[in-house]
């Protein structure tokens, strides 16, 4: 006696495509909250620094860096020379 009935097996290789695709939907969906809370925080952040922010003095020289650059440059493995620009 024949039946109508149809049944789909999943073959291995078919099973670890499907396995694939779905991992990183539920790990997502788990991780959705915690990157809502991170950007939460990071917006409060935001928000507060620049309320309490204060103007940056930049007090580095150009010739400070050169001789931190002329003394690395004596080291055992620096070859490069640092030229001066005058």
């Amino acid at each position: 006696m024949r039946t109508n009935h149809f049944y789909r097996y999943l073959d291995p290789t078919q099973a670890r495509v499907l396995a694939a695709v779905q991992k990183p939907e539920k790990f997502l969906q788990r991780a959705r909250p915690v990157l809502q809370l991170y950007e939460q925080a990071i917006q409060d952040f935001i928000a507060h620094y620049n309320q309490t922010a204060k103007p940056l003095t930049w007090t580095y020289t150009v010739e400070k860096l050169e001789r931190k650059l002329a003394t690395n440059s004596r080291e055992p493995g620096l070859r490069e020379e640092v030229v001066s620009a005058s």
